[in-house]
């Protein structure tokens, strides 16, 4: 009779509530998983030997063809237990700048529930490689509704191309004095042409704190 640190398997099975033959069952279970995670993980290691960079997704549909089926999921966690998981290099830009001498507003929107549309504008500036280099982009949105009301796509950060996004959005607006403008301190947002705007349309101004992205989340 096999036993487990000197005690016999059928005692503890009865112990567990569970017959013998179901703890041979999920041993050779065990067993075929750990073959096949050693399968993965040689096949993985033989076409990386081809291909260094190649990353889980398209691992995944060579494994099929050699016959193992396996769930993205499970191959993540496979490679990244044994370290074959592929650390890519992202090209960042930075495209707030909140260490300038403009003045700096209150979170108006904190801790409060918005349901009515063109009441709650967000703004935010993101970056898209092009075939040229990196392009900004300005966005504007409803808060409610989230729909994009402003856009302006600029091959740099100058606040010229936030305030044409502005423009745009407050077009079409019925009440300006019941919006509020809500951004990142960031210098396109601060300078006087576009808080000057805002102050021309009777806008609230509306800002996160010093890099709390959290506050501007939606954008």
């Amino acid at each position: 009779m096999r036993k487990i640190v000197g005690i016999p398997i059928t005692s503890i099975c009865k112990a567990l509530g569970f017959s013998r033959q179901a703890y041979y069952k999920w041993q050779t279970k065990q067993e075929e998983r750990i073959f096949f995670k050693e399968k993965i993980v040689s096949a993985v290691k033989k076409i990386r030997t081809r291909q260094p960079m190649v990353g889980c997704r398209k691992l995944q549909k060579m494994l099929e063809h050699k016959s193992l089926v396996i769930g993205r999921d499970n191959l993540f966690e496979i490679l990244r237990f044994d370290k074959l998981l592929i650390r890519t290099k992202r090209n960042y830009r930075i495209t707030t700048d909140s260490n300038h001498l403009f003045k700096k507003y209150s979170n108006l929107i904190k801790d409060r529930e918005f349901k009515e549309k063109e009441k709650v504008f967000i703004s935010d500036i993101t970056y898209i490689r092009t075939r040229e280099g990196f392009k900004y982009l300005s966005l504007i949105s409803d808060k409610v509704s989230r729909k994009i009301v402003g856009y302006h796509l600029s091959k740099d950060l100058k606040a010229e191309a936030s305030l044409k996004a502005l423009i745009m959005a407050l077009k079409k607006v019925k009440n300006p004095s019941d919006l509020i403008h809500h951004s990142d301190r960031g210098i396109q947002y601060c300078c006087y042409a576009y808080t000057n705007y805002l102050g021309k349309k009777n806008v609230q101004i509306s800002m996160t704190k010093d890099n709390h992205i959290y506050e501007n989340a939606q954008a």
